[in-house]
This record gives C-alpha cells, sequence and structure tokens, in this order.
C-alpha cells in the first residue's frame, strides 16, 4: 500500500482487466464453424479442398492472416469490455462491503438456435445490503448535508422601499417591456433597472 495506491489494490484491478485480453494471444479463425478454430495448416487444407478458393490462391498464409486479424480485434473489444464489467462489479463488492453474489445478476433468453443464452447484467446493489454498509450510509448522510446547505430561501412578495414587485400592475408591466436590461443584456445592467424602479415607485406616490 501507498500514497499512490491507498487501497493496495491497484495490482489486483489491473489483473483483472488484462486477463480476459491475454484471452486474444491464443485466438484462432473458426471460418464459420463451431469448434476451437484452425491453424494455419488445417485452414489451408481447408480451403485447397475448394478447386475455387484454391484456384484464386486463398489457401495463402496472407489470407490465414487476414482472418486472424480480423477475428483478433473483434476479440479484444469484446474482451476489454468483459475486463472493465469484471473490475466495476469488484470494485462496488470491495467499497460496499457486497458479497461476489450480491453484485452479480444474469438470466437466460432464447436464441435464435433454440439453446437458452445467459445474459449478465454488468453489477447489481441491493438496497438492503447498502443499509448494512457504514461507509455507504456515512457518505449519503454527508451528501444531504451538503445538499441542504445549496437551498436558497426566496422571499414570497420581494419589495422596494416597501412597494411590492408582483402586486403591482404597473410594475409589472415595466419589468416586462424591459427584460434586456433586467438581465444585464444590451448594455443595461440590473442595478440601472432596479434604480429605475424605484424612482418610478416613488414618483407613482
Amino acid at each position: 500500500m501507498s500514497d499512490s495506491d491507498p487501497t493496495g489494490r491497484d495490482a489486483e484491478y489491473c489483473q483483472m482487466v488484462l486477463e480476459p485480453i491475454l484471452v486474444c494471444e491464443k485466438y484462432k479463425p473458426k471460418m464459420g464453424r463451431a469448434g476451437e478454430g484452425y491453424e494455419l495448416e488445417a485452414f489451408q487444407n481447408l480451403y485447397r479442398e475448394d478447386p475455387f478458393y484454391s484456384w484464386l490462391g486463398l489457401d495463402s498464409p496472407l489470407v490465414y492472416t487476414a482472418h486472424k486479424a480480423a477475428g483478433g480485434i473483434t476479440s479484444i473489444y469484446r474482451q476489454i469490455g468483459i475486463g472493465c464489467e469484471r473490475l466495476f462489479r469488484q470494485i462496488l463488492v470491495n467499497e460496499l462491503n457486497l458479497s461476489p453474489s450480491d453484485a452479480c445478476w444474469s438470466y437466460e433468453t432464447p436464441a435464435k438456435s433454440g439453446k437458452p443464452r445467459t445474459l449478465h447484467l454488468d453489477a447489481r446493489i441491493p438496497v438492503a445490503a447498502i443499509s448494512k454498509c457504514p461507509s455507504a450510509r456515512n457518505r449519503s448522510g454527508l451528501a444531504g448535508t451538503r445538499s441542504s446547505k445549496r437551498r436558497r430561501i426566496t422571499p414570497r412578495n420581494p419589495s422596494i422601499d416597501g412597494h411590492s414587485l408582483r402586486s403591482s400592475p404597473r410594475l409589472q408591466k415595466q419589468r416586462q417591456q424591459a427584460p434586456a436590461c433586467r438581465y444585464g443584456q444590451r448594455g443595461g445592467s440590473l442595478c440601472k433597472y432596479v434604480s429605475s424602479l424605484r424612482g418610478r415607485a416613488v414618483e407613482s406616490n
């Protein structure tokens, strides 16, 4: 544990992201067929069985490399997503004192092939589990305190020298006719507008 790693979990989190990506190193193109994928020799034998592919020279090692690179790139993006999902879930487990079963959730849905397909949620946070976590309760209370300090009290009926700015139809009309001055646009200012209202309110008496 150090100043740059106060939780002492950086190595664990880094490995959690890198582990799925390392799977891409062993990626082999499946060429649209089920199985573990094809090595170069098996790929060439497959394409040489097709006279047309063989005649066009598609059994070349370069074609195999292109297939492996294209599929490998797609696999990298997928594995990065898997690693980040695991990382996010583990951070919630560590910070909120959740159990792995609390943070996991999945369901099954039928795929096009008819076989069930399992889909996983990135993470789950049970409300009951949060209420048992002291750090979560403290943070929630702190957030509530901060939000209460931001509250502003707006006067119900603001006035200038005892003259209401809301109840007087004349002042309301003047305020509507000078929206630019009210907000300091076109060279005007709020102070000038308030001063003019004060003068007109005195003249009306």
